[in-house]
């Protein structure tokens, strides 16, 4: 995306540098091996003149002066970096915002408004929203619509594949939770056309005879997948990793399944590919229901694979249609244009971010955590197997929490029950123990009140402590990835983990919650595997038998994903 804004903008007439950051030199220099590049110059500029230079968190380096700053990044190791050092030397600071304007009550838009001077909406209806806003009033030449965009030279439909070509899009998670609703459908789909190609980008997916590509420059990207393409069938993106969702799905119910990054969906449509996937997933703006393969959630295979067949026997006519559609309303040029045009009127109103006060109001400080409203004679007879400074752990933090998670049901259900928790979910190998600590009478507030509910995780038969008696792929799937399909991720401010797996539980809690989320573990001192935890959280507090941790700067993708692997067979 970044690469299409520097080109337009540069053949524009406008001087651009595109600073493109990184936390250490090994990462560039792994992405020039696998290019085969000199340097990042070599990248796409598909005929147009601008630099690209890149910058690195462990060499402070400066910009020139500008008269605006496309901030697009959202690595927050790189933001306290750079961010306050490059504002301060850019007359209007820009982004663009794929959803975030209609939530709290306008919390999102101030806290916009107060960092950025012209925020780039995706949406039209972002726009209605800001400027309907009855609290707070923004000037209208600090917003404006963009929209999506795909560049309809690179992205067309007239290179496709003689066979039936589905590109798979890929989770961004170690796991293949996202599109598993796709794999006995697209079966089943070999099997009436033998000679399908199913192709997926930057890693291989649990798909029977799919291939895959590696990552590429997007001019290949567009040859190589995009392009070929019948049918696009992307993600369930109620299963993103928190680092690709945004505030949207935090506060709005109504968002939290669906996708905010949609620039390879518009390229794909742009491309004439029919879109599949579920229709909670669907951004209203950008698709038409009658050109794309959608389905409800949760749809049966056969459903799925009706869709699928409807896509493929009418593949060149969708093409054609569902190109006519994208074109007049995504083309690159005609976004860029838009938001240069509205850069353009700020600067030549003389607007300076360092030389005036903003013109937004700022947004308030962050309110402190309320503080313990629980007694710790209201906890220390309840019946649990944590001790006395678990107890005590659970019960702040249960009470302070919009929505926890425990995987494991001791006790802890009838502490939550003495607390103000907002919801918990409780999930359990053992449906003979749910169905006991359902009926206890400490737990009966919580049940009254619909903020409880319990998940049986279905390893098979177990044994004592909720143990798998036979061990297996299924078994560790059902209990470390089902019970995400049923929790508001967007809300999770606290999980325990007192159960099975409990390494892997951990890491596989990180990859879905946000950085804020609190992991602790259980019976920490007692088990010495637990301690690698540590090379990848940072410790919040030690005490008693339990450890708290959170997501820190050694927290990354890449290590999550490996430890995850080594220990998703682990009951421990």
């Amino acid at each position: 995306m970044a690469l299409n804004e520097a080109r337009w903008l540069s053949q524009w007439g406008h001087e651009v540098e595109l600073v493109i950051p990184f936390r250490k030199r090994a990462e560039l220099d792994h992405i020039i091996s696998l290019n085969e590049f000199e340097d990042l110059n070599e990248l796409p500029k598909l005929g147009e003149s601008f630099t690209i230079r890149p910058i690195f968190v462990e060499e402070i380096e400066d910009i020139e002066q500008c008269d605006v700053l496309i901030w697009q990044v959202t690595d927050h190791v790189v933001w306290d970096a750079y961010f306050k050092r490059f504002a301060a030397r850019s007359r209007v600071v820009t982004k663009n915002f794929p959803k975030t304007a209609p939530v709290r009550d306008g919390l999102a838009a101030r806290n916009m408004f107060s960092t950025f001077d012209y925020a780039a909406f995706a949406l039209k209806e972002d726009v209605a929203v800001v400027a309907n806003y009855k609290s707070d009033v923004y000037p209208q030449e600090r917003y404006g619509f963009v929209g999506r965009g795909a560049d309809p030279e690179l992205f067309h439909p007239g290179a496709k594949s003689e066979a039936p070509f589905i590109a798979v899009d890929v989770p961004n998670t170690a796991d293949d939770w996202a599109i598993t609703h796709f794999v006995e459908p697209l079966k089943r789909l070999r099997v009436r056309h033998p000679d399908l190609k199913i192709v997926s980008l930057g890693r291989p997916v649990s798909i029977e005879g799919a291939m895959h590509l590696d990552f590429m420059p997007y001019d290949q990207l567009a040859e190589q997948f995009i392009n070929p393409a019948w049918v696009y069938c992307f993600i369930d993106y109620a299963q993103s990793a928190p680092h690709v969702r945004g505030t949207i799905h935090k506060f709005e119910p109504l968002w939290r399944d669906r996708a905010i990054y949609e620039v390879q969906n518009v390229e794909a449509q742009m491309a004439g590919a029919v879109m599949c996937g579920y229709d909670r997933n669907i951004i209203d703006e950008l698709y038409d229901p009658e050109l794309s393969a959608t389905f409800p959630f949760p749809s049966e295979a056969d459903a799925i694979y009706d869709r699928l067949c409807w896509a493929i026997d009418n593949q060149q006519a969708l093409a054609q249609r569902i190109r006519a559609r994208t074109e007049p309303i995504h083309d690159w040029k005609l976004c860029i244009s838009r938001w240069e045009a509205g850069l353009r009127t700020l600067v030549e109103s003389g607007y300076d971010r360092n030389a005036k006060p903003r013109s937004a109001k700022s947004a308030p400080p962050a309110p402190e955590p309320a503080p313990i409203r629980v007694l710790e004679e209201d906890i220390v007879d309840v019946p649990a197997a944590l001790d006395d400074e678990g107890r005590r752990i659970v019960a702040e933090y249960y009470d302070r929490a919009r929505t926890a998670v425990e995987f494991g049901i001791g006790g802890s259900p009838r502490i939550a029950a003495k607390t103000g928790i907002g919801h918990l979910f409780s999930v359990e190998t053992d449906p003979g123990w749910i169905e006991h600590i359902q009926s206890d009478p400490n737990v009966e507030a919580l049940k009254a009140g619909g903020r409880v509910s319990f998940i049986h995780a279905d390893v098979g038969a177990v044994k004592e402590w909720g143990y798998p008696v036979q061990m297996s792929e299924e078994a560790s799937d059902a209990y470390l990835k089902g019970p995400w399909s049923r929790i508001p991720v967007e809300s999770v401010d606290f999980v325990l983990v007192d159960g099975r797996f409990r390494v892997a539980t951990t890491v596989n809690a990180s990859l879905r919650t946000d950085d804020h989320v609190i992991y602790a573990v259980d019976d920490y001192g007692d088990r010495t595997h637990y301690e690698e935890l540590e090379d990848l959280f940072d410790v919040v507090r030690r005490s008693g038998r339990m450890i708290l941790l959170r997501k820190g700067r050694r927290w990354s993708l890449p290590a999550a994903d490996a430890m995850l692997s080594k220990y998703r067979m682990d009951p421990r």
